[in-house]
């Protein structure tokens, strides 16, 4: 998968990303990055409004799951669970998220409990930038559902 072909999916999957103006600046098999600009995003104080800063470190780890399971031709469903976000510090500008992908046996242990079982979590971790500092830190259990 493309950046430019996950853009598209979450655009036309996840109405808010494209009202967020949000755009996928990486994806490898490390991490993905995902940013956003100020000015769709802003709220009375001048800086980014908290629930943009909650919704991009969301849809960025939930974008790692989505790709993990189109890599391996999983058709399942990703819905999150459970999520934690820590606000550090106002956001004054584009800001970004990004989430790594498991390393080790994380992904084969998940992508193996989804075929056994239909049902498989996995925990996912975002910190979100803005004028390179971290104003936010994010973790989010997400659940895969077998077709």
């Amino acid at each position: 998968m493309t950046p430019a072909e996950l853009e598209a999916y979450i655009h036309e999957n996840l109405p808010i990303t494209k009202a967020m103006d949000v755009r996928v600046a990486d994806l490898d098999d490390r991490l993905i990055r995902l940013r956003a600009p100020l000015a769709p995003n802003i709220n009375h104080k001048r800086t980014v409004f908290g629930g943009s800063i909650n919704s991009l470190a969301i849809v960025c780890a939930w974008s790692v799951a989505y790709v993990i399971l189109k890599r391996a031709g999983h058709a399942g469903e990703i819905v999150i669970r459970h999520s934690e976000t820590k606000f550090l510090k106002p956001a004054n500008g584009a800001f970004e998220a990004a989430c790594r992908f498991p390393e080790g046996d994380e992904i084969g242990t998940f992508l193996h409990k989804l075929q056994r079982r239909n049902l498989a979590g996995l925990t996912l971790k975002t910190t979100v930038r803005a004028q390179e500092q971290v104003c936010a830190e994010f973790a989010g259990e997400f659940v895969a559902v077998g077709p």
